[in-house]
């Protein structure tokens, strides 16, 4: 059973909504089947709510084992149907919960990583699965439905922390790109990275400069003809390294080093001070 400190107000109206530790919660009694689940008081909004509320399991109807089954099932990557197999649920509830329970993870992971202060290194990469079936399988309305088919996890990674710092998912595009690099920039502050790397995926570096370029604008000539317009630049000291990777029949051969914003020297100095890496890596 957890501590009343691991809770807090769901009253959004009132200051101590999200609060945890806030020493403003009581038991006030309990319920369920088996007189098993708290009911909370909040001495702030003078409400009532279960202990339940605000995670997947609240107002379920699965017994509690099953629902933590189901759930621990799909998170070691089996399937819809396996797991309607193995749990004996129908597929339904399975992706009910899958839903709820992603829903609750997206929550927590915006409130616990919305400022990562000690990341120093990212790693920039893509995970793929899909969604509903293959991509070579969608057919007519299928085929143009952005969540059916491939799907990928654009991921921030923090190396040195073991941390996922930003997800974006979603089709392979730029679009995703960038919004993974605008919104990795937001959770560390706009701070400057010692390295950052990704494999050569294009789109990397038009959203990296987006996130941390500067606009310049070239001085005047005064030679005829339209002046050049303002351009992103890198910042200074931005170091962005990725992986090439050479294949042969389809296996990598080999895999070397490409400094796209700062020089070699820079890169290799950045590696050299990491506390994780000794080589451009990517999450995947």
């Amino acid at each position: 059973m957890q501590a009343l400190s691991k809770f807090c107000c769901q009253n959004k109206r009132y200051p101590d909504y999200g609060k945890r530790g806030a020493n403003n919660l009581t038991v006030c009694g309990w319920f369920g089947k088996n007189n098993h689940i708290r009911l909370l008081y909040c001495r702030t909004c003078k409400s009532r709510f279960s202990e339940r509320k605000g995670t997947p399991l609240f107002r379920m109807k699965l017994p509690e084992k099953k629902a933590i089954s189901l759930l621990e099932h799909l998170s070691e990557s089996c399937g819809v149907r396996k797991t309607e197999r193995l749990v004996g649920v129908n597929r339904n509830t399975v992706m009910r919960y899958a839903r709820l329970a992603g829903e609750h993870a997206k929550a927590l992971h915006d409130e616990l990583v919305a400022f990562s202060p000690q990341t120093n290194e990212v790693q920039f990469d893509e995970k793929w699965a899909f969604v509903g079936k293959k991509e070579q399988h969608c057919h007519g309305p299928e085929a143009v439905d952005s969540k059916q088919g491939d799907n990928w996890d654009h991921v921030a990674y923090d190396p040195e922390h073991r941390l996922v710092v930003s997800v974006v998912p979603g089709k392979r595009t730029a679009k995703n790109i960038k919004k993974l690099g605008l919104d990795f920039k937001q959770r560390t502050q706009g701070r400057r990275m010692n390295l950052m790397t990704s494999d050569e995926y294009k789109p990397h570096k038009k959203a990296l400069l987006k996130a941390y370029g500067r606009t310049v604008k070239p001085p005047r000539t005064g030679k005829r003809g339209h002046p050049k317009g303002s351009h992103l630049m890198a910042a200074p000291g931005l170091t962005y390294a990725t992986v090439h990777k050479t294949r042969r029949k389809g296996r990598v051969v080999k895999i070397t080093l490409r400094a796209v914003f700062g020089s070699k020297a820079q890169v290799a100095a950045a590696i050299a001070t990491s506390a994780v890496s000794n080589t451009v890596n990517t999450a995947f």
